[in-house]
């Protein structure tokens, strides 16, 4: 080899300690990179939470107490308050189908589980979902045991005794339209991401919409005490009767807490619990019942046409 062909020792020494500070300094520029990555990433998670605020805010305020239930102490979105979000917000749905319903059994028997399908649309996107309610629901397929008299039997730990209804006394268009309602709610949440609590519900609706002040399941357990109709109050009970029925999505349990909901009352001891019968109603009670239900009934009506129903059909 030439001389000239010769490496200077101290050439390759001077070439090794560029490499080496070249590959010290790539790390540097990568890490930067991440960051301003990862910085604009959170600003736009940052603004997704913010509209998603904005979202849930309108949703609530869509709504009304009458579209509400409070469930086990959970808000539940009835089916009227669940149409409403989805016409505003331009959610789509192809025709819902059901599946024949699943014979199971329990230790009580046998009951029927159904399920619905459907694919739900909303901002390009579109998603399958699935509904089921079975006759073992504790609005329509459970009632409390009662004596002769009308009271609610418990059992040695003070609970209500529970009496699972045979397939020929449940109304099984109720167990299909809870499905449906399921199948709606979890497509709301799904696609625009709404799971409420009561606290949320109350701040957003600045108090207009609260726990107390929507239909509770509580009252489903039953009531003491005898009827009260006397035959001139038979056609107001009537009218009562069918109007909270209405704006319940003719579900006679839920129906049931709502007139819980508007019988309860405030006494000297505290608040005293609502009718779940209508028939339980005092005569002096439905004087100021039937105004009352009449102003909600309005007020549910009024909201419904003004709510712009979800469109049916792909697109």
């Amino acid at each position: 080899m030439k001389d000239e062909d010769a490496i200077d020792p101290e050439v390759l020494g001077q070439g090794k300690e560029k490499e080496a500070g070249a590959l010290q300094r790539a790390p540097t520029a990568i890490e930067l990179t991440s960051v301003e990555a990862i910085e604009k990433q959170a600003q736009m998670v940052e603004k997704y939470m913010e509209v998603q605020a904005r979202i849930r805010r309108a949703c609530i305020n869509l709504t009304n107490v009458n579209d509400w239930v409070d469930q086990d102490g959970k808000p539940y979105l009835q089916w009227t308050g669940a149409a409403k979000v989805a016409g505003a917000f331009g959610v789509s749905y192809d025709t819902p189908k059901f599946a024949d319903p699943k014979v199971e059994t329990d230790d009580a028997g046998s009951y029927l589980n159904f399920e619905v399908q459907t694919l739900i649309r909303y901002g390009g996107r579109s998603v399958p979902e699935i509904g089921t309610a079975t006759t073992r629901d504790s609005f329509f397929g459970v009632r409390t045991k009662k004596d002769d008299k009308g009271n609610v039997m418990k059992d040695e730990k003070g609970a209500p005794i529970k009496i699972f209804l045979p397939l020929s006394e449940i109304d099984i268009n109720d167990i299909k339209k809870k499905a449906l309602t399921n199948l709606l709610n979890r497509g709301l949440k799904s696609l625009l991401g709404l799971s409420f609590t009561w606290e949320e519900i109350d701040k957003a609706s600045g108090g207009v919409i609260s726990q107390g002040k929507c239909a509770s399941v509580k009252h489903l357990q039953g009531a003491a005490g005898g009827k009260t109709t006397s035959a001139e109050t038979i056609p107001v009970r009537q009218k009562i009767w069918k109007q909270i029925m209405e704006m319940s999505d003719g579900e006679e349990s839920v129906a049931r807490a709502k007139l819980a909901a508007l019988t309860t009352f405030k006494g000297d001891k505290g608040m005293v619990p609502g009718k779940t019968d209508i028939a339980l109603v005092s005569d002096a009670m439905l004087r100021h019942l039937e105004p009352n239900t009449q102003k909600a009934h309005d007020e549910w009506e009024k909201a419904i046409n003004a709510a712009n129903p979800p469109q049916t059909g792909a697109k």
